[in-house]
């Protein structure tokens, strides 16, 4: 899948750089470490599915470094295996070493976990989609999704501006579930190029959701049996109805989600990734 279609802004970059380097590197200034060449190269301490190494060659080229040697994100790789090279002074190396290996190892990290929970769904059915919900760490929207997409998995909603998702809340501020299902169908004109969908935790209510024209359901927290209990009931009276599962989806019980007969698993599991561990070695010319 092409994760290389989400840009991450140069702002981003730079924050990182100033982040880490606000000023200078007190260290190589004491010691005297200067303009040096030497090469920065990284290895995987473990099997991962790459990612970021674009936004690495943008960060070495703004400290004044080249990329002698890289593999594209979204490239499976396994343990100990070179996968990107940097060269330059050895006094800018020291300032990206930190930042680059950071954004590779958690970057690199997500992609994996949502590369693996894919694999799982679709063990059950390659027809399942599954998706990334917007719970992300805030702050870290692009670098995540590029992160999901190089895995395999398509962001669920990308915020709140171009999908429609109507809460239990929702509801509650119009005055419950038969003042909405009154109101529904006038509304719904206002959704007419968006799908609409309702989530709720109950059988019954989707039924009736659906009664007045809404597209799809999504069901929230449910376990994987009374989930499947309601998949069953709503697709025997709407079966072309679209249903998702979202809320505890984890990559040991995805599969029991699968298994269920939604038509889509949404999940923020991947966003709790553990980093990839990852190896750096310096060489001096």
């Amino acid at each position: 899948m092409r994760s290389d279609l989400i840009y991450i802004p140069d702002s981003e970059l730079d924050a990182l750089i100033q982040q880490d380097t606000p000023y200078l590197d007190l260290t190589t200034l004491g010691l005297d470490i200067g303009d040096e060449p030497g090469s920065l190269s990284f290895y995987t301490r473990e099997p991962c599915v790459l990612c970021c190494t674009e936004e690495v060659s943008r960060i070495l080229s703004k400290l004044g470094l080249s990329t002698a040697y890289s593999l594209p994100t979204g490239t499976q790789i396994g343990a100990g295996e070179l996968f990107f090279t940097a060269e330059g002074s050895v006094c800018d190396l020291h300032r990206a070493w930190k930042i680059c290996q950071s954004l590779l190892s958690h970057c690199s990290g997500v992609a994996t976990k949502a590369r693996n929970m894919l694999n799982r769904v679709q063990e059950i059915s390659p027809a399942i989609s599954l998706t990334a919900a917007r719970a992300h760490f805030p702050g870290t929207k692009a670098l995540v999704t590029k992160a999901v997409v190089a895995g395999g998995v398509i962001p669920h909603r990308m915020g709140l501006s171009e999908t429609v998702l109507i809460y239990e809340t929702h509801i509650a501020c119009m005055g419950g579930l038969d003042v909405f299902l009154e109101r529904y169908p006038q509304q719904k004109s206002h959704f007419c190029e968006k799908k609409v969908f309702v989530e709720t935790t109950s059988a019954e209510t989707a039924l009736r959701c659906l009664s007045v024209g809404v597209d799809a359901i999504q069901f929230f927290q449910m376990q994987p049996d009374a989930l499947a209990a309601a998949v069953e009931q709503v697709k025997a009276v709407y079966p072309h109805c679209t249903i998702v599962a979202a809320g505890n989806l984890t990559e040991e019980n995805v599969t029991e989600y699968a298994a269920t007969g939604v038509d889509g698993l949404v999940s923020s599991a991947f966003y709790r990734a553990e980093p990839i561990q990852m190896q750096a070695q310096f060489h001096t010319n």
